[in-house]
This record gives structure tokens, sequence and C-alpha cells, in this order.
């Protein structure tokens, strides 16, 4: 689905000059988020925002649970 619905988006966009592009969705960025987990898997959802967005992102969003 995500992949379908990012080409769709990049097809459309395309036809008006524009190239989009999702940092989240790097192959690099996704590859180094994986290798950050560890043998164990991937940190807590509020520790992984933390780390990433900490500088960014008030704490009440880091840490929701919704």
């Amino acid at each position: 689905g995500l992949q379908i619905g990012s080409r769709h988006v990049s097809t459309v966009a395309a036809g008006y000059g524009i190239e989009v592009v999702d940092p989240l969705l790097a192959p690099s960025f996704v590859g180094a988020v994986a290798a950050w987990g560890g043998r164990w898997g991937p940190i807590g959802r509020t520790e992984a925002m933390r780390r990433l967005f900490v500088d960014v992102l008030p704490d009440a969003l880091l840490s929701r649970t919704s």
C-alpha cells in the first residue's frame, strides 16, 4: 500500500514538474533506523521519537500514547 501510494503521488507530481522526496522513506534512513534497533529489535516508540526529534517536537507529542 505505502509503495503504491508513494508511487502514485510521485507520478501525479511529475506531471506538474515536481519531484517528491520523502526523507523518512529514503533507503539510507530506513536502513539506519533498522540497524539502530540492534539484535533485540527497536527501542520503544517514545525513546525512538525522542532520539530522532527531541530538538524539533514538543515532549507532549513525542511521548503520546495514542
